[in-house]
This record gives C-alpha cells, structure tokens and sequence, in this order.
C-alpha cells in the first residue's frame, strides 16, 4: 500500500473513532462545555462589540452559536445606516436587533416584536446587556392583519424560535396563550413612526408572514414607502396558516415587489425567481423603483 494511501486511511480512522465517541456522549461539544459548571446562561460574544445571553433550553441559542443565519447578519451590518429605522418583527431573543443597533451607532430606532413571555424577556435582557435601551423599542406582542388577540402556540422544550400563531405539527408546541396583535399600519401611526425612514423591516414569524404584511394596508404601494424586506419563507410553516410560500412570494410581487437572495461573496442582491418548494430560506423584497438605490447603498457598505 503508498504511504499517501496509509495516511489517508488512518485519518479516515481517527474521525471515526472520534463521531463514534461523540455520539456515546463521552465528549460534549463545544455548546454543552459552555454548561459544563451548571450554568443555565452564557454571555457569549457575537463580535468585537456585540454580545448576546444565550440559554442553555434553548434550540435557537445553540444555533446562534454555531453561526446562524451568518448572510442575513452581514446584510442588515451593510444596509443599514445611522438614522434608519429597523422593525424586527418576530425578534426573538434580538439576535438581529442586535446588529441592527450596531449598524445603527445610536441614531435611529429599531422596533422588536415578540409575542412569547419568557422569550421577549430575554429579548430585553440583550437589549440592556449591549445598552441600546434608548433606541431598541420592544413589544411583548404581535403583528397580524387585524387588531386582536390570537391563539399562540408555544413550546416548552427548546423549539421556542418556532413558537408560532400557525399550529404547526413538526414541532412540539405543547402550551397555547392569548397573544394581541396589531396591524402595522395602526401601530406606525399610534406610535407616530416616520415611515419614510423605515429602512428595513425583518418578517420571521413562523407561518404569519402574510398576514403580517395584509396588516400593512397602503403601505406597500405608496411611492414614498422606499422599505426593504427580509421574509422567511418555510412551505411547512405557511401551509399550517393555510397558504403557500408561492401566495406569500405574489402577494409582494402584486404590490410591485422584486424578489432577490443576498450574495454575501459579492455583496449583491441577485434575483430570486419563484421556486416549487421552499424547506427554509430567507428572501429580501425590493420595490421596483428603489432597486439601484438599495443597490447602491449595499455597494458603499460601511
């Protein structure tokens, strides 16, 4: 046998000795070493700035910290500027809050929505722990297409990102509460927001997507309503609220809507055309009429 061949073949043997030792558990990984003392919380550094409280029952957590949803983070880290105004809608424990202030640098706003109880206080605790109080604005409830109070179907063992208003099935969703819920163009004008400097407005709510964006009413047409939009698009989600991701991708494209996936090697917006399935992707919703501005504002990214 080539002593290339032996080489290969004794580190083929060693990383099967190592999965067979991890899956017996003899060795935890790097997320159960940070809980290794009891701990049921770390404070665990994002970045050189950001820093966020991860908890131990938690799916998303462990997901945060194994570089989740690393494209949607640049993106928002080059888009927005100083004086722009971020909705986080279905903000969870503030992950994308988070960098949104950062990219904010104390001027502008960001709105965080999040229905769950125990989740909007850590939501907080983040918000206080990186001291972005006096801009991150947060709501212990939802958006929908109606103002009113909806059934909200929580999970008690660590699926909490996929607490949903959709009854959705391949989760475990073991306790339901009454949620309120507003319309977005009812809440922009009771909290007299300046919709002209929304800049971006983030969508991830498990199935509710559409109705969050029929509560936007006039909005999506009027001409100076220059918004961009991230939007989670799961088919298994949407299908639970009793629609599809192809009526979800429509509904924007019907408003005068583009449809695009950000690039994160070229740092470019590049069109996304309607797919017959969607597992799980984030897509980003542009106005026709401000594609080269959001272009030309992701090209000069900060």
């Amino acid at each position: 046998m080539k002593q290339i061949d032996v080489t290969v073949a004794q580190k083929v043997a060693n990383l099967l000795n190592r999965y067979i030792t991890f899956r017996k558990g003899e060795v935890p990984d790097g997320w159960e070493k940070l809980f290794a003392d009891g701990r049921q919380h770390v404070e665990y550094q994002l970045n050189d700035l950001l820093k966020i409280n991860l908890y131990k029952d938690s799916k998303l957590a462990k997901l945060i910290y194994e570089q989740f949803e690393e494209a949607e983070k640049q993106f928002i880290s080059n888009f927005l500027r100083p004086g722009d105004v971020f909705f986080d809608i279905g903000a969870n424990i503030g992950l994308h809050s988070l960098y949104a202030a950062e990219a904010l640098k104390d001027s502008g706003a960001i709105y965080a929505f999040e229905p769950t109880p125990v989740t909007f206080n850590r939501l907080r605790e983040n918000v206080t722990l990186n001291h972005f109080q006096s801009m991150a604005n947060t709501y212990n409830m939802g958006l929908s297409n109606k103002k009113d109070k909806l059934n909200f179907h929580i999970s008690n063992s660590g699926y909490d990102a996929w607490n949903s208003f959709a009854n959705l099935q391949h989760v475990p969703l073991e306790t339901s509460i009454q949620a309120s819920v507003l319309r977005f163009d009812e809440f922009v004008t009771e909290h007299a927001v300046n919709y002209r400097q929304i800049a971006l407005i983030k969508v991830d709510v498990e199935g509710w997507e559409l109705p969050v964006l029929e509560g936007m009413g006039d909005f999506l047409e009027q001409e100076d309503f220059k918004t961009c939009f991230m939007i989670e698009f799961t088919e298994e989600n949407v299908f639970r609220a009793g629609y599809s991701c192809r009526d979800l991708y429509n509904f924007m494209t019907d408003k005068g809507y583009e449809w695009f996936v950000y690039d994160t090697a070229s740092n470019r917006l590049v069109p996304s055309p309607m797919k017959a399935y969607y597992p799980y992707e984030n897509l980003i919703a542009v106005k026709k009429t401000q594609l080269q501005p959001i272009r030309n504002r992701i090209a000069i990214a900060p």
